[in-house]
């Protein structure tokens, strides 16, 4: 696979799923994308007797092939390990320490910044995982890596409240279990 240097080359207008490339393809296809594109999604996380553990990485990966058709980034495969401090009492629940999980984020984003990438977007499907992408993205930005990532809080205030009845919301709530159902219509 060969491919132009020039920011204009029509593969920019796709997007690449770097997984499926050689390391020599990758370093091609990286000189034409800004933005790199992480899914976050725990694959093993309570959600609740009626939602499958691997509810936010089904989510996670749905959103990301929304993403992926309509706007053109490279794309690393879906992160599965979190922060998620609450679900452990839950059979099957993982979760990384917040320390732990802030570094993978930063260092697959440094890891990715030695090939030129600067910017970076993560579709997080966790509320948990806010506050230590929120200290990686603060951390990234002082060596000149911008970060910026999905908050579901932020996505939650523009439901109908009249739709969601659960108190505290966000988890294995109205809104989740029927994006969850709608997946699987679909």
């Amino acid at each position: 696979m060969m491919i132009k240097e020039e920011k204009n080359n029509p593969l920019s207008q796709i997007s690449i799923e770097l997984e499926n490339l050689t390391w020599m393809q990758a370093e091609e296809v990286l000189k034409n994308y800004e933005v790199v594109l992480i899914a976050l999604g725990a694959r093993t996380k309570e959600h609740g007797p009626h939602l499958p553990l691997n509810n936010d990485f089904l989510m996670a990966e749905y959103l990301k092939n929304e993403v992926i058709e309509k706007v053109p980034v490279a794309v690393l495969p879906t992160l599965q390990y979190g922060y998620y401090p609450s679900f452990l009492e839950y059979p099957g629940s993982v979760s990384l320490k917040e320390e732990t999980f802030k570094q993978v984020v930063i260092d697959i984003c440094r890891s990715m910044n030695g090939y030129g990438i600067e910017k970076f977007y993560i579709i997080n499907t966790g509320i948990s995982t806010l506050k230590p992408l929120k200290s990686a993205a603060s951390e990234l930005e002082q060596q000149g890596i911008l970060l910026r990532f999905l908050n579901l809080l932020e996505v939650e205030k523009k439901h109908d409240p009249e739709l969601l009845q659960q108190e505290g919301g966000t988890h294995a709530d109205e809104s989740e279990t029927s994006i969850m159902d709608q997946q699987i219509v679909l």
